[in-house]
């Protein structure tokens, strides 16, 4: 899902903003990163943040971002919040692509019309194709591991289900 997002990813793009600082969004910017492109990472927490920084992104904390300074023509919404298209669209320059990767249970309310009025391109984006992903990892062209949170053995299966569950952690493995 990560990679996928390179398949739209414009030729005259300057640089790409991933808006959220989960699991998706620090992969994303981790596989942009991984194909050269300049990253703007939005988020809410420091220490995730930092995260992609060690990939040469730069970030920003979504309290400080400043739509005159931080939009871009291509912007990636993973979230995981009903207010993170609101956001998105706000950062879409005109005539730029926004992706979004958040699906929200419930509704989601945000004024439209600027997609309208900016020619912004909107696009769904779900999964990609596995073998990309495979064959990065085996590259070692994309390295996840600083994402993993915890590691637990099969026997503690119901623990590490708990502790993935916890809000704000990153990916739970469970060693076989």
């Amino acid at each position: 899902a990560a990679l996928h997002v390179l398949d739209v990813f414009p030729n005259n793009a300057a640089r790409a903003v991933v808006l959220g600082d989960g699991k998706l969004g620090l992969l994303i910017a981790r596989s942009l990163r991984g194909a050269g492109i300049d990253v703007l990472l939005v988020g809410h927490h420091a220490s995730k943040l930092a995260l992609a920084e060690a990939v040469g992104a730069r970030t920003v904390l979504e309290r400080d971002v400043s739509i005159a300074r931080d939009a871009s023509s291509f912007v990636v919404e993973a979230t995981g919040t009903a207010g993170g298209l609101a956001l998105g669209i706000a950062l879409t320059k005109p005539r730029g692509t926004l992706v979004l990767k958040t699906t929200v249970a419930g509704k989601t309310e945000a004024d439209l019309s600027p997609i309208v009025v900016n020619e912004i391109a909107l696009v769904g984006s779900r999964c990609g194709d596995m073998r990309r992903a495979v064959d990065a990892l085996a590259r070692d062209a994309i390295d996840p591991s600083p994402l993993v949170a915890a590691r637990y053995p099969l026997d503690r299966a119901e623990d590490a289900m708990k502790h993935a569950a916890s809000k704000g952690t990153l990916k739970v493995l469970i060693e076989m």
